[in-house]
């Protein structure tokens, strides 16, 4: 059995929970390694379980699982300045990212083991516990990004925030202090573009770093126009 088949088989046999929990699912991958994402759409809020497959020598490995949450109306945004300034390719796709990283991954409940077909019932019950018991209270707790704006406004600087909102925390922290109604927003905006700004002109010859400007140009230029949707 491949791998893809596999997992069309796990898919299937998942068919009455997913349906159940408003679940669908999209799949990426080659001919070799295939990763699954099971995606629950609650209200621009995208709950995430992913895992994993890989095919060596005809034999089949399993990786799973783990959960995530990516808020669609914040990643959109940043998306799209990213993309424009060409700081990543235009197949950057955000659903692939968590918007943030505060607790610990979850451990996979597999580790790349050799399964077979014998292995779907304990698979597919092990995905349902884990969904229950792990990532059902995980996206019960960081149900909107009013929780996750609470949690990092008053955090500053790259020590606090990098690990929680990645490579681009800077883009995410004045994203989210806009769509939040935080008063300090203009300011921390402001000072963004400057810092920059300022970059740019001690490194004139860098690449990247003219790219970050225009990121950060192009990312007030949206903010400054764009309604708060939470604390009004």
């Amino acid at each position: 059995m491949k791998h893809k088949d596999f997992n069309e088989s796990i898919l299937y046999s998942l068919k009455d929970f997913l349906q159940k929990n408003n679940i669908e699912f999209l799949t990426g991958g080659d001919a070799f390694r295939q990763g699954t994402n099971l995606i629950k759409n609650n209200s621009g809020v995208l709950l995430i379980l992913y895992y994993y497959i890989e095919e060596r020598n005809g034999d089949i490995y399993f990786q799973g699982f783990d959960r995530y949450i990516v808020f669609q109306e914040l990643e959109e945004i940043i998306s799209k300045v990213i993309i424009n300034a060409d700081i990543v390719g235009k197949d950057y796709y955000f659903i692939d990212r968590a918007s943030f990283l505060i607790e610990e991954s979850t451990n996979l409940m597999y580790n790349l083991d050799m399964v077979s077909s014998n292995s779907l019932d304990a698979i597919n019950e092990n995905l349902v516990m884990f969904y229950k018991n792990q990532a059902f209270p995980f996206y019960e707790k960081w149900n909107n990004l009013n929780v996750l704006y609470e949690f990092i406004k008053d955090k500053e600087g790259r020590e606090e925030l990098h690990d929680i909102l990645g490579q681009f925390w800077q883009f995410k922290k004045a994203a989210i202090l806009r769509l939040c109604n935080d008063e300090n927003y203009q300011e921390y905006m402001d000072e963004f573009v400057a810092r920059r700004k300022m970059i740019l002109d001690k490194r004139a010859e860098s690449i990247d770093t003219r790219r970050y400007y225009h990121a950060a140009k192009e990312l007030k230029e949206i903010l400054d126009k764009t309604e708060p949707v939470y604390n009004v």
